[in-house]
């Protein structure tokens, strides 16, 4: 009886250091993970910002431009004859 009351202290004991160790380093894989995820957050929006800086800066005609249609409807293609064999 003794000697199990030993086995358990002991299996106890490696569990208490087993969670001693692991949780911390849990901890620190976590605070990392949402490190990295901040970082690429605000490396898509610097990435946005730029890109939309580019567009204004390009030289474009900043005015909207119109294309007026012509009264003229456009008259369709006609179908290609299909040979059946």
């Amino acid at each position: 009886m003794e000697k199990m009351k030993i086995q358990l202290l002991l299996f106890l004991l490696f569990l208490l250091w087993a969670v001693g160790f692991l949780s911390p380093c849990y901890i620190m894989l976590w605070a990392i993970s949402i490190l990295q995820q901040c970082r690429q957050r605000d490396e898509a929006a610097a990435l946005a910002a730029t890109q939309f800086a580019v567009v204004l800066l390009s030289g474009q005609p900043r005015g909207v431009q119109f294309t007026i249609a012509s009264a003229a409807p456009a008259t369709p293609a006609a179908p290609a004859s299909v040979d059946h064999v």
